[in-house]
């Protein structure tokens, strides 16, 4: 009997020495784990600041494009309307003139609608 609690003793105490290093070991893993996790998001972070860099100013271009073709089209309806005034439809087959005015007029206002960086307007009434 005392040669089995010498050895229940015995196992206890390797296992108590055994036990502290294991649990140092498992926090340095942790910590060494938490570090890469930290470089790695870090990492991603710069990364995804290039990108939204990128974005912004392929955004920047791109309204910058539509409110330029928005601004056309403005100038390009004020001619219809010049050209219509002064007599553009008048003479032979007047009827398709004007059936071709009216059809660019209203591509011309798609092009002007809903315009990004613009503010919000009415949709047109039909």
């Amino acid at each position: 009997m005392k040669r089995t609690s010498h050895a229940v003793l015995g196992l206890a105490a390797i296992a108590a020495l055994a036990g502290p290093p294991q649990q140092a070991n498992a926090a340095q893993e942790a910590e060494a784990s938490s570090d890469d996790r930290v470089l790695h998001l870090e990492a991603r972070v710069e990364a995804l600041e290039l990108e939204l860099t990128a974005t912004r100013s392929l955004l920047d271009e791109a309204v910058s494009y539509l409110q330029a073709q928005g601004q056309a089209a403005r100038r390009l309806s004020s001619s219809l309307d010049a050209a219509e005034a002064a007599g553009f439809t008048a003479g032979i087959n007047y009827r398709s003139r004007e059936l071709l005015l009216d059809g660019w007029r209203n591509s011309l206002q798609a092009t002007q609608t809903r315009l990004p960086g613009s503010p919000p307007q009415a949709a047109p009434q039909d």
